[in-house]
């Protein structure tokens, strides 16, 4: 070939490898725009992207919505990089959970999606069972076994919604259903639960409101006496919400509300505040009441405040700490176990006592069990209510009794209702009693009364 024809062919050359380089790297960019770099799943553009693109055509689809259930215990116990090394084990165990060539995305965090194209309800319900029961077995890395478990939201289209956002919302609303009903569930959409979300929506609203006025959260005390007889010698402090439209409501309907919102840790300062304050206010009275003890949630200690808000209250108001006691539950011990160690430890430094209540109902090791600082044992009503007719809960509670003993620790029995539940407490040694047997909760003035007839008895 002339030389012309040469120095032509291979700038022809050059040219295509340019253009096929810089083809290569375009497809790269997109693929890397739509998908997660962790688990190589689509991500929440992709995602958005794949939906619109088969809702386009106006064929029916399901679309699961998946959330792990325990995932945030493995990241605050191992670190980010273990949690890291489990979703890309949960993306794996995902592929061959759904059918294959179901598109999948990673949403975000340990959210993921799955599209079931042509799925009809029956269909996309059976793939959201498979899920479930499949993300149900312990995922092995580095020699630790961890469960997780999931839940999972189903929506349809065209039944539930016609666009890509709405679709994922109905999805999404239906996961927290699944979530609400008690984790590891699969739930169908259906417009009831968009009802009952926007009705939480609002009574989020209001609580955040109320908190800001501080007026409409009241206390109610519950007492306690001793098993040998005698005059009350502690009160629970239990918040209520006295709101203007739906009446008085219990702890039940909002507390959850306050720590899925980050809520709790102002409504838990108000308690703990209040609480002291009328503890401080009865001990002024001359009113004989050795404690008030008030609830505290797990989530409260994972902003690590706790002992300053107790040292600040007590101060506040000039409450000795031997008059005042935390409650925990044996959810704590599902976070960082040291950092509450570290809490408790300073709460008792300043002389507050600590109470494991609603003790049995949880999955504590003892080992983990024996380690946290605590000075009482709560033995739960649900093993309370059954003791005149349940041998196994007569057995579980005598086991918490002796437990307490050996460790040196008090035992209170709550939800006491009879006689004879008393009396079978009392037998086993249980320290302190407390139930509608003795009284009801009530507001701090009916409390005033009760203390001050007891004191001219």
């Amino acid at each position: 070939a002339a030389p012309a024809e040469l120095h032509e062919a291979r700038a022809l050359r050059d040219r295509l490898a340019v253009a096929i380089v810089a083809r290569s790297r375009e497809d790269e960019l997109v693929h890397r725009a739509a998908h997660d770099t962790l688990t190589g799943l689509l991500n929440g553009y992709g995602l958005l992207q794949a939906l619109s693109a088969r809702l386009a055509d106006g064929a029916p689809l399901a679309l699961a919505f998946i959330d792990l259930d325990e995932f945030k215990i493995v990241n605050d116990r191992f670190g980010h990089a273990e949690g890291d090394r489990l979703l890309e084990s949960v993306a794996r165990r995902l592929r061959t959970l759904v059918p294959e060539g179901v598109p999948l995305a990673r949403y975000g965090g340990d959210e993921f999606v799955a599209i079931l194209p042509g799925a009809d309800a029956e269909a996309a319900q059976a793939v959201a069972a498979a899920v479930v029961a499949g993300l149900q077995a312990p995922f092995s890395l580095a020699a630790v076994e961890h469960l997780c478990g999931a839940s999972v939201g189903v929506a349809l289209h065209p039944a539930h919604a016609a666009d890509a956002p709405e679709l994922l919302r109905c999805a999404d609303i239906a996961l927290y259903e699944a979530k609400r009903r008690g984790r590891g569930r699969h739930v169908m959409f259906d417009a009831g639960q968009d009802a009952t979300l926007r009705e939480r929506a609002e009574l989020v609203a209001d609580l955040r409101a109320a908190l800001a006025r501080s007026d409409e959260l009241v206390l109610h005390y519950q007492p306690r006496r001793p098993a040998a007889g005698g005059d009350f010698c502690a009160a629970e402090a239990l918040a209520r919400w006295q709101h203007p439209r739906r009446g008085l409501l219990p702890p039940a309907l909002f507390i959850e509300l306050a720590e899925t919102t980050g809520l709790i840790d102002a409504l838990g300062r108000l308690v703990l505040d209040r609480a002291v304050a009328q503890a401080a206010a009865w001990r002024s009275a001359g009113l004989r009441l050795q404690r008030v003890s008030v609830n505290v949630s797990q989530r409260q200690f994972a902003t690590g405040d706790v002992a300053r808000d107790v040292r600040e209250a007590l101060a506040r108001h000039g409450l000795p700490g031997a008059a005042l006691e935390l409650e925990v539950t044996e959810s704590v011990l599902e976070g960082d176990v040291a950092a509450v160690q570290a809490q408790l430890d300073a709460v008792r430094a300043l002389g507050v006592s600590v109470a494991m209540d609603d003790f049995g109902t949880g999955y504590s090791s003892m080992s983990l069990l024996r380690r946290l600082p605590i000075d009482v044992m709560k033995i739960d009503r649900a093993f309370v209510q059954d003791l005149a007719h349940d041998p196994d809960a007569v057995a579980v509670a005598r086991s918490i009794v002796a437990l307490a003993q050996a460790l040196g620790l008090r035992t209170v029995a709550e939800g006491i209702e009879t006689p004879e539940q008393a009396e079978i407490l009392a037998a086993m040694g249980c320290d302190e009693f407390q139930g509608f047997l003795f009284a009801r909760p009530m507001p701090a003035e009916a409390l005033s009364a009760l203390l001050a007839s007891a004191a001219t008895a």
